[in-house]
């Protein structure tokens, strides 16, 4: 290619990128034909979408949200969730698939589409259809502080299409059941915290009463070792320390007495001599008083032998009763015999309270033992060896201190025993104390349990106090409440599709397209319409300009392009018509479209 045949070319895009208007009109003059038939087209599909897709029409309802009428800080509601949150909670269980399914089959919802469409596939399309919104209030609560939005109305909306008067009904339902299912969700939680707290608090006074009883039988095992009766355990051991000590100088003082007593009674003889009688021979002779010992002493030796009923028997009666004494054996073998059956009493008194190896039972079995040993003496004894010791009377010193010892052998061993019992009451006081720290902390264990226990049961108490108010509070329609003050009407208009907008919108695309064809058409043509655009290009301006004259078949060529212009266009918009028949009276569009989404899912799966 030379640069003769490239200049041109340059020269006719510099011509192509500066028209005027002038340029413009005479292109649209020229491609008159394609921008008529794209304008065409448009406007026909245009008027066939707005004509024929069907009328939505939206009924809208107002709810209020009131506030409860008593002050919070005086009565708190059981509900603290946000009134958004709450609107969220009652949509989901009053829009679920159950309940939209009776509304569908009351009012023959979508009955265009029973046939094309699943039962879930119309319920999902009516929950669709269904618009909570919420109204904010916006307070400025100081300078300085966040915006805070609080919630004061909500409104519910439904759209149906083609009847007003359906979506209308429908939204009022909707509503109706909104309301209802808000006075039940708020009874049911403010019984529900009611009934929960009132058996929470039953479970912790049943808690409270378990640690009392423990803490009852802890006190009952660990008696004296109690924190509050630590002072009394320490007076308890003051106390039977002084009677020890007490005790123990008695037990000095009766010893000291003894050895004493013990020392004079070595120097005291036990008998008196009596006086040396003698009969008319002579003869030596007893006094009444030993001979009255002899003789009992002679009896009870024949008491061994004899019946009482013998004649020797009734003889020394006899004399004994001469003497002006009786049978009383006292300071012989029958002191003896009343001494052994006392001894043998208190032995078994004894042995009935203490075990064998006491030391007390020892002792009586051992004097036990030599009584019977002094019997049986005096009982084997027919011969008058004792008969010396009876002709003495026995000395009353020596009895007075005899008597004296045996009284203070007596307190002694009572005050040992004595003794004994406080140093054991003593030792168990002790331990008592010794123990005492690992009580108290197991019992301010138990006490603090117990304490914790009743603080639960006042916090739980007080809690049920404030969910009976609210419960209170909800049953008189006091509490926060939502109430309908726009019922929901018939709506005028159709909220979609909005036929005006979308005419100016169709007529504006029309337009667009037809010139957008009409460049596309320009862009490609080469030719040369007019002597500007030739002055331009050759730089010379032409002598004349000779117009087009068409001729008879070029003519007739624009009348067939004409006439297939128009005969394209008419079927385009029978297509139109019959779509929209085809929608309203055959098979809706929007079945056709979920065919198709639902076999694009089906490619996709």
């Amino acid at each position: 290619m030379n640069a003769q045949s490239v200049a041109p070319q340059q020269a006719h895009s510099m011509v192509a990128n500066e028209k005027s208007v002038l340029d413009h009109l005479d292109m649209l003059n020229r491609r008159k034909v394609p921008f008529l038939a794209v304008l065409a087209m448009v406007v026909a599909i245009t008027l066939s979408l707005v004509f024929g897709l069907p009328s939505i029409y939206r009924s809208t309802a107002m709810i209020l949200i009131e506030d409860q009428d008593i002050p919070e800080e005086l009565v708190k509601s059981t509900i603290t969730t946000y009134a958004d949150q709450r609107i969220q909670q009652i949509s989901r269980r009053i829009l679920s698939n159950a309940s939209l399914s009776l509304i569908v089959e009351k009012h023959n919802l979508y009955s265009d589409y029973r046939d094309q469409y699943s039962q879930s596939a119309i319920v999902r399309k009516m929950k669709n259809s269904i618009v909570f919104k919420m109204s904010r209030a916006e307070v400025k609560k100081g300078r300085g502080m966040d915006k805070k939005q609080p919630e004061i109305a909500f409104t519910a909306s439904f759209d149906y299409p083609n009847d007003p008067q359906l979506a209308q009904i429908v939204t009022g339902e909707i509503v109706e059941l909104f309301l209802k299912q808000n006075e039940i969700d708020r009874k049911r939680t403010s019984e529900g915290a009611y009934s929960f707290l009132f058996s929470e608090l039953h479970r912790l006074e049943d808690e409270a009463t378990r640690i009392d009883l423990k803490m009852a039988e802890f006190k009952r095992e660990n008696k004296g070792m109690l924190p509050e009766q630590a002072g009394v355990s320490l007076r308890v051991a003051d106390r039977l320390d002084r009677d020890i000590t007490e005790t123990t100088r008695q037990l000095f003082d009766l010893k000291q007495q003894n050895i004493i007593l013990r020392s004079e009674l070595s120097r005291v003889s036990k008998y008196i001599d009596a006086p040396n009688l003698t009969n008319d021979l002579g003869e030596r002779v007893m006094s009444a008083g030993g001979r009255m010992q002899v003789l009992k002493s002679t009896y009870v030796t024949l008491l061994s032998k004899y019946a009482p009923e013998h004649p020797k028997l009734k003889k020394i009666e006899n004399e004994i009763a001469s003497l002006g004494g009786d049978l009383d054996f006292s300071g012989s073998v029958g002191s003896a015999y009343s001494e052994l059956s006392r001894l043998n009493e208190e032995l078994v008194n004894l042995k009935e309270s203490y075990s064998s190896d006491d030391p007390e039972i020892s002792r009586l079995e051992n004097r036990v033992r030599s009584l019977k040993s002094q019997i049986g003496i005096f009982a084997a004894s027919e011969n008058t060896n004792l008969v010396p010791e009876f002709t003495k009377e026995l000395n009353p010193a020596y009895m007075s201190i005899t008597t004296q010892l045996k009284v203070n052998d007596v307190t002694i061993q009572s005050l040992e025993r004595k003794k004994l019992q406080y140093r054991t009451k003593q030792a168990g006081v002790e331990q008592d104390l010794m123990m005492s720290p690992m009580v108290e902390m197991r019992f301010n264990q138990l006490s603090r349990e117990y304490k914790a226990a009743l603080n639960r049961i006042n916090n739980v108490q007080a809690k049920l106090n404030a969910a009976e108010m609210s419960d209170k509070l909800e049953s008189s329609k006091s509490a926060e409440r939502f109430t309908l003050v726009e019922p929901p009407l018939v709506p005028g208009s159709s909220k979609a599709p909005n036929k005006k907008q979308n005419l100016l919108l169709g007529q504006l695309a029309a337009v667009g397209l037809g010139f957008a064809v009409s460049y596309l058409f320009e862009s490609f043509d080469r030719s040369v319409f007019n002597n500007r655009v030739m002055a331009k290009i050759t730089g010379v301006q032409p002598l004349s300009v000779i117009p087009y004259m068409g001729t008879v078949s070029e003519a007739e060529d624009r009348k067939r392009v004409l006439f297939k212009v128009i005969g394209y266009s008419l079927p385009l918009m029978l297509i139109a018509l019959g779509i929209r028949y085809l929608h309203f009276n055959v098979i809706s569009l929007h079945a056709v479209w979920a065919w198709y989404v639902h076999w694009l899912e089906l490619l996709m799966f």
